[in-house]
Order: structure tokens, then C-alpha cells, then sequence
């Protein structure tokens, strides 16, 4: 079992995301969530997000996990013509698969972090 750290979001509102990771507690084993939150859109956004971190275990190879995650967005609406408009139903991204950091970007960004610190920082 490979251990996965993955980045939630929406700018289409909380209902989105809460979906979105009750799925992924059905699809991973031991899953943990954070609290959702919200942030700034990036990248020239209008829209503001609603974010959350989900860890967990798979079985599935990183490359599996992605192709799901994709199809899952895609059920949810997020086609070509909402990537056009910067609509965004769901968006699920592996940022951290087998302890090894695959979206370095991801990683640095307020979005995943503030997720991130609230599953992995040792309480003070």
C-alpha cells in the first residue's frame, strides 16, 4: 500500500468538496480529512475555493489513482468548456504519493498547506 496526500478543491461552493472527499474516504484505506476551508482564487481567478486535504492508503499506482481521480471530475462536470471559463465543479490532484512530493507547486501553495499543516503538525 502506497501512502497518497491529495488536494481538494472547488470554486462552485462547499457541497462540491464535501462529496468529493466522502468519496475518497470510500476509496482509500485509513482515510484522514481536514476541516474544509476557504481561499483565494490564484492563478488570476475570480472565483474563491473551497479547499481540503485528504491522506490516506492505496493500492492503485500513482498513475491509476490520477486516471480515477480524472474521471471522478469529469462525472462531476469539470469538462473543457469549465476549464475554459474557470469553472471549477472539482478538482482532485495527487500531491504527495509514496512520501515522495510530485506537485512541488501544489505543495508551496496556501490552498494545500493550510490542509496539510492541520493533518501533519505536531500539536503544540
Amino acid at each position: 500500500m502506497a501512502s497518497v496526500v491529495l488536494s481538494v478543491g472547488s470554486n462552485c461552493g462547499c457541497e462540491n468538496v464535501r462529496v468529493a472527499c466522502e468519496w475518497l474516504e470510500k476509496m482509500l484505506d485509513n482515510p484522514v480529512l481536514s476541516g474544509l476551508y476557504q481561499t483565494p482564487a490564484v492563478n488570476g481567478g475570480i472565483r474563491d475555493y473551497v479547499n481540503a486535504v485528504v491522506s490516506g492508503l492505496t493500492d492503485m499506482t500513482s498513475d491509476s489513482l490520477n486516471a480515477c481521480l480524472k474521471e471522478y471530475e469529469l462525472l462531476c462536470g469539470r469538462d473543457e468548456s469549465c476549464r475554459r471559463s474557470g469553472i471549477v465543479p472539482v478538482d482532485i490532484d495527487i500531491v504527495i504519493f509514496d512520501g515522495k512530493v510530485i506537485r512541488e507547486w501544489d505543495f508551496r501553495q496556501t490552498f494545500f498547506t493550510i490542509g496539510y499543516s492541520e493533518l501533519f503538525s505536531p500539536v503544540v
